[in-house]
């Protein structure tokens, strides 16, 4: 899947609601494509776990996700292994006032994160398990 097909999904005229699991690792999905599913509204409003493994997702498409005032409230699980985030987007994750609240596993294996941006996102999400 490109960022054209994640557009598409982000576009979705309420089709998309009862959907929990949304599985990109390994596609052609960017910051493109995250800034998208950040503007889906409600759309994506049961969306629980978003894969990005192996994607070309950086700071910018976490920062973008972190930014999300409605679409993702319910979003528990966010792999981002195998990508080229670092602490700038953990920051952002830390400093997200409105979506991702639910936060509470987050993948970070083979990424550029520091313990600095580890401990701070463990500030705003105290329970949260990261696995490095």
């Amino acid at each position: 899947m490109t960022d054209t097909g994640v557009e598409a999904l982000a576009r979705a005229d309420g089709g998309l609601t009862a959907l929990t699991t949304l599985r990109l690792d390994r596609t052609q999905a960017t910051d493109r494509g995250m800034a998208a599913l950040a503007r889906a509204d409600s759309g994506l409003k049961s969306l629980t776990t978003l894969q990005l493994a192996c994607t070309q997702v950086t700071d910018r498409g976490v920062e973008a996700l972190a930014r999300a005032d409605s679409g993702l409230k319910a979003l528990t699980t966010l792999d981002l292994g195998h990508t080229q985030v670092t602490g700038t987007g953990l920051e952002a994750l830390a400093r997200a006032d409105s979506g991702l609240k639910a936060l509470t596993k987050l993948y970070l294996h083979r990424t550029k994160v520091t313990d600095k941006g580890v401990v701070q996102l463990r500030r705003r999400f105290p329970g949260i398990q990261i696995v490095r």
